[in-house]
């Protein structure tokens, strides 16, 4: 067999060549690559850490920049893997978990076979906080079943803007304005919920002892 040469970028294999005193579990796949002919080679970029340095190269958040630059879109960032710090997170999911819980009943072991389900219905519920659906608030439009579009597909080819760069630029200039109304709609669910629990708070006097 012809020698062969591995390129890598985490030096665990060269150690587990040079380790001398290993137990059963390890040396079972020391001895398996030692029946080939091959040179282990660390291509050097970066130094080998907890994640190897070739992952560490590509830059994917560059990339999203741009596209959110492209489209005027402000990526607003939570921390990572703790959806705590983000209100609109936790309210999101409060509310597919009351949805999943109507939805298995008793078989709880199925919330996966009707997430798909439950985010749908999430997507397409009206939202009070800001005075429209999710779907339409990233769609500029309201979902239509197949059924709802028959009767008014006619009417629709009669009206449509068959200009790609003019609808283009009509649609995004609607979504900006449906995205301050859905703004200005949940400042005003604010107030009001402010309102109503300010109305609940009872002026209490305390005195020495109490």
């Amino acid at each position: 067999m012809n020698k062969s040469i591995v390129y890598t970028d985490h030096s665990a294999l060269k150690h587990l060549f040079a380790k001398k005193d290993s137990k059963a579990r390890m040396l079972r796949w020391v001895l398996l690559p030692l029946k080939f002919t091959f040179k282990v080679i660390d291509t050097k970029g970066a130094e080998n850490l907890a994640a190897d340095h070739l992952s560490r190269l590509e830059n994917p958040h560059q990339n999203f920049a741009k596209v959110m630059q492209k489209f005027g879109v402000t990526h607003r960032l939570a921390t990572s893997y703790h959806p705590q710090t983000n209100g609109q997170v936790e309210v999101s999911n409060r509310g597919l978990n009351c949805i999943l819980k109507r939805t298995v009943v008793e078989n709880r072991a199925s919330w996966s076979d009707k997430l798909d389900d439950a985010l749908w219905a999430f997507r397409t519920a009206y939202k009070t906080q800001i005075g429209c659906t999710s779907y339409k608030l990233v769609y500029e439009k309201a979902c239509h079943l197949p059924i709802e579009l028959e009767h008014k597909a006619y009417w629709a080819l009669k009206h449509v803007n068959f200009d790609l760069q003019t609808a283009s630029d009509h649609g995004k200039v609607q979504l900006n304005e449906l995205h301050d109304q859905a703004y200005e709609n949940s400042l005003i669910n604010k107030e009001k919920t402010k309102r109503l629990h300010d109305t609940k708070i009872k002026d209490r006097v305390f005195n020495i002892g109490d």
